[in-house]
């Protein structure tokens, strides 16, 4: 059975969500902790420098992303000097790809940079963008490591690696602030990646000996190889990376940085809750490639069946986090602000959405349709921006961020639908039961709640009570409903 081949890979996905989780907890701690220190303003200019220079993973995010693939293939066959020649060529690729993007990053950032932002901001980011941009090489080189601990099925060792690094982020962060201020949170960003680079580094020298000491072997056959595989990568990333900063720029130019601040701290909350429930999918990616293979019929019926929990994931947590919102926003910011809780239900909807369409995304991944999953992020990034511009004037700065969750909702609906073998309403009729009218319920109680628990002064106790009554309702429906016999289900359309 292919459901007993994976069960290893299943738990590796626990171990990822764990990962995740800490991931998320450590990102709450710090986030509260430079909210009182240094502000949502200068947290705005931040996530600003963070998200420009992520452009500069477009141009070598591609072959990244297939490292894991031949990482693994080579292992499957036991040829570890043609990995170690992987990890080789992939490593000074990537080294020379970074240093040219990073550097024409800062050269375009020192010339724009006035035309964009205020003399002080452009000049808080001129201080911070070396380090920014030095943490970035370092962070993707790390990923080539990384990387290859997923291809040697090592996935314990790089959640530890992960899991230790954020760890010296948020302690770093709490000495080098307080010290430094801004400097000092760049001091500790590139700490972190430094720690992980350095931990993933030994951890594929031990279980990988063929590797040099002084990565210096470049292989030009294996070198394209890589780039026909990853350029569909590529495609994607390249869209993919456009969105935040866009977003960001978009509300750095419609209100102000406090905006973006906000946005920030409740994208990256509701992201890495998102992330954690889409760990339970990821598993299934090799799934789907061997069915490909041996039982194509099989590919659709897994694909409704994944779909299905999906929506169980996304309907059992989403709708308690939204109740929860001004809880959040008290403990997280220190006060109870409507555009915190307003964005967070709007990118709630947007990533329920996301999490549905899920499944689909993986499963172009294990089959190659990786076409469609550059066309999602280019649908996204050109609603986007052209929603945010054409919103504004009607909604004020709320517009824009309707425009992202709305643009969201469509890709991803684009996504769900592209390559199903169903109409729309057929695909629905598969995946939605009768009883399914509770999901409809607790998206109704969550968002209507928000305006009964604001106009209360004990709003926090409600909240909780609400969110409890909510956690209830949602763990009968996916456990009794749904993930009962799910097992069953999967094991007889893996069966072969």
């Amino acid at each position: 059975m292919i459901f007993q081949r994976f069960n290893k890979v299943s738990k590796n996905g626990i171990s990822a969500a764990l990962g995740f989780a800490v991931s998320s907890l450590t990102m709450l701690i710090l986030y509260k902790f430079l909210v009182s220190s240094i502000g949502l303003e200068k947290l705005g200019i931040w996530s600003l420098v963070v998200a420009m220079t992520s452009l500069a993973g477009i141009g070598s995010s591609g072959f990244a992303g297939s490292i894991v693939k031949f990482i693994a293939k080579f292992n499957e066959l036991n040829q570890r000097q043609m990995s170690a020649y992987v990890v080789e060529t992939s490593f000074l690729t990537i080294l020379g790809i970074l240093i040219v993007l990073t550097t024409s990053i800062y050269l375009i950032y020192s010339c724009l940079s006035e035309q964009i932002f205020s003399s002080l901001e452009a000049d808080m980011i001129r201080t911070l963008l070396p380090f920014v941009l030095s943490s970035f090489i370092v962070a993707n080189l790390a990923y080539v490591f990384q990387a290859t601990l997923d291809g040697l099925q090592l996935f314990y060792i790089k959640n530890v690696n992960l899991i230790i690094s954020r760890f010296v982020y948020l302690v770093s962060a709490f000495l080098f602030v307080s010290s430094f201020n801004m400097v000092g949170l760049a001091y500790a960003y590139l700490l972190q990646y430094i720690v992980l680079f350095v931990l993933s580094y030994l951890a594929v020298m031990y279980k990988l000996s063929e590797v040099s000491f002084l990565i210096r072997k470049f292989n030009k056959g294996l070198f394209k190889d890589i780039a026909i595989y990853g350029y569909k990568f590529q495609l994607a990333t390249m869209a993919n990376l456009c969105i935040d900063p866009m977003v960001k720029l978009l509300l750095k130019n419609y209100a102000d940085l406090t905006a973006v601040g906000l946005f920030e701290m409740i994208s990256k909350l509701m992201e890495q809750i998102k992330g954690i429930l889409a760990q339970v999918l990821n598993i299934y990616v090799p799934i789907f490639a061997v069915l490909v293979e041996r039982k194509k019929s099989e590919v659709d019926r897994l694909f409704i069946e994944l779909t299905k929990i999906s929506l169980c994931l996304g309907v059992g947590v989403f709708p308690m986090v939204i109740v929860m919102l001004p809880v959040i926003s008290i403990l997280w910011i220190g006060e109870l602000s409507s555009s915190f809780i307003l964005y967070g239900i709007l990118i709630a909807i947007y990533l329920s959405v996301s999490l549905l369409a899920t499944p689909a995304w993986f499963r172009n991944l294990g089959t190659g349709e990786l076409f469609v999953n550059f066309l999602t992020y280019v649908i996204f990034a050109v609603l986007n921006f052209a929603g945010g511009v054409l919103l504004f004037p009607i909604f004020g700065v709320i517009g824009v961020v309707v425009a992202y969750s709305s643009s969201g909702v469509l890709a991803c609906t684009y996504l769900l639908l592209a390559k199903s073998n169903y109409p729309i309403n057929k695909l629905f009729a598969k995946v939605l039961d009768r009883i399914d009218i509770i999901l409809i319920g607790l998206w109704i109680m969550a968002i209507t709640s928000i305006k009964y628990i604001l106009n209360i002064q004990d709003y926090s106790r409600i909240s909780f009570v609400v969110a409890i009554v909510l956690l209830i309702m949602a763990l009968i429906y996916v456990y009794y409903l749904r993930l009962k016999d799910f097992g069953d289900r999967i094991k007889n359309v893996t069966q072969y």
